[in-house]
């Protein structure tokens, strides 16, 4: 400094009162007057002191992380830290803003300096001890945000309300309109004669379409008989995951019940108990729900993703479940802790994507079906389990992608896709077999190709509505299009507007329900 300007500003000796400095100003002068340190009035200078202060404490105090907007501490995961850039964060924050960058190998530089900032490490990370850290109040924020979330769900609430009117709308409006044709189609018959009438055919009637919730995804489907409900698997990362019931009598009866942490892949609804639904799904868990409780009563771990589920026909304590290394569990619900029996056969894993179980008069059989073949499990009391495999269109290309059994007629419909090569197009073929009591193999029955590229792994499902072996009805889906056809001729299909994750047909009273599902919506119809 200047000696002029320090001799300004030293302090005078103890014994002398401060004299103050005198200049006389010169005429003439071509440069600015000398600035000279001239003590101002006490209270002024006291005055200024305390502002500069005030200022530097609340400069020293602005401890809000930029990052999170939370204020930090001088200690624990969030305690008050600064980069060699000289900004301040929260611990936890900066830390976790380093290892994502690093994550997606992006350089991790300062937040608050961006591009032109220096790249960050863990060890560059310094902790700042403070005096006086500043409480912020953050009741108004939460009180904000938990205002926004109740909007949020009040938006879905009302959404969910439009699309079910619209649902209503629509039901009503083709309820009309097969008013009429009724209708009509009475006043032709009362004119059609008699060998006329005796040729009427059946067909499909409309029956329900269900708009899932606002951003929830639908994976599974399950109808039960006795209970008279679909019941389907819905979830997002967002909402969770789990079960909703649909009455088949009052469609504006829906329940959802969480169960599962991540995707549900399959629901099967018990043959036995009423209202009692077993499901599994990436998350690891098989589950047993009771759906007029909304009560799930016992979850079991499982080692790997659960693919698959599904009830023992003949025993009511049993059940099985399908995992992705291709391996099957076996239960006993009188045992809560783990299953009793595992079957894995040899050679490579693959996800078991259908699992259904048939009664034999021996014991019975576990029908397995994976993306490379198919296959059983013979379960005779007291023997160990005899793998058997089920006759397949492999030498032509084929894969199964779905598996049913129906437990009326006892017979099993493969579904298989072939992808398209240089030398074969693609197709699907849907294969139905029967088991010969004799020598307990199983042979074709029928089989049904169709020009349409598989795409999803999707269920199919046939049904007979009669209950007879010569009038069984395959269900499956072309592009945006269920179809149903017998093996002679098709049946009738009917519009989903969507690739179908799952087709499913029960009879419901009189009728025979086919429900499938997409990724947003339930389409029922009535096969009469």
């Amino acid at each position: 400094m200047h000696p002029f300007f320090q001799s300004a500003f030293e302090s005078p000796p103890t014994n002398q009162s401060p004299q103050p400095l005198e200049t006389t100003p010169e005429p003439n002068v071509d440069f600015q007057e000398p600035v000279c340190a001239i003590p101002e009035n006490d209270n002024n200078s006291k005055r200024r002191r305390e502002e500069d202060s005030s200022d530097e404490e609340c400069e020293d105090n602005a401890t809000e992380c930029p990052i999170c907007l939370k204020g930090v501490s001088n200690q624990g995961s969030h305690r008050l830290v600064a980069t060699k850039c000289g900004h301040t964060f929260g611990e936890s924050c900066i830390l976790k803003w380093i290892s994502e960058k690093q994550k997606k190998k992006v350089p991790p530089r300062c937040p608050n300096c961006g591009q032109t900032g220096p790249v960050l490490k863990r060890a560059d990370i310094r902790y700042i001890i403070t005096t006086t850290l500043i409480a912020y109040d953050t009741s108004d924020l939460q009180r904000i945000k938990d205002e926004l979330e109740q909007a949020k769900k009040l938006i879905d609430e009302k959404d969910m309300e439009i699309l079910r009117l619209k649902g209503q709308i629509n039901l009503l409006t083709r309820s009309s309109k097969n008013v009429e044709a009724l209708e009509a189609r009475l006043v032709e018959l009362s004119n059609a004669k008699p060998m006329e009438v005796a040729e009427e055919k059946t067909g499909l009637v409309e029956y329900y379409s269900y708009p899932l919730e606002y951003q929830q995804t639908g994976r599974s489907l399950a109808i039960n008989s006795s209970d008279e409900m679909a019941v389907i698997s819905v979830g997002s990362e967002a909402r969770g995951y789990g079960l909703q019931r649909i009455s088949l009598c009052d469609i504006g009866s829906v329940e959802y019940i969480p169960v599962h942490k991540n995707v549900i892949r399959d629901v099967k609804c018990s043959p036995f108990q009423q209202s009692l639904v077993l499901s599994t799904g990436l998350d690891k868990q098989l589950a047993l729900t009771c759906m007029s409780n909304q009560h799930v009563l016992v979850t079991y771990p499982i080692e790997r993703a659960g693919w698959s589920c599904a009830f023992d026909e003949a025993d009511p304590t049993m059940f099985y479940c399908g995992l992705a290394n291709n391996t099957v569990l076996v239960y006993d619900n009188r045992n809560t802790k783990t299953h009793l029996h595992q079957l894995h056969p040899n050679g490579p894993n693959a996800p078991i994507h259908s699992l259904a179980v048939m009664k034999t008069a021996t014991g019975r059989m576990v029908l397995c079906s994976n993306t490379l073949g198919s296959y059983a499990w013979e379960l005779r009391p007291s023997e160990e389990p005899v793998h058997h495999p089920l006759p397949s269109v492999e030498q032509d290309g084929y894969k199964p992608y779905s598996l049913s059994y129906d437990n009326d007629t006892q017979t099993t419909m493969i579904s298989s896709r072939r992808v398209a090569t240089p030398t074969a197009s693609a197709s699907t073929m849907h294969s139905l077999y029967r088991l010969d009591p004799d020598d307990g193999r199983f042979m074709l029955s029928w089989g049904l190709e169709s020009t349409h590229q598989q795409i999803q792994l999707a269920r199919t499902c046939h049904f007979s509505p009669r209950g007879r072996k010569d009038d069984i009805v395959a269900c499956y889906a072309n592009e945006s299009e269920v179809v149903l056809r017998t093996a002679g001729e098709q049946m009738g299909s009917f519009e989903i507007g969507a690739p179908a994750m799952d087709i499913k047909a029960r009879k419901v009273g009189q009728d025979v329900v086919v429900g499938a599902l997409t990724e947003k919506t339930l389409h029922l119809y009535k096969y009469q």
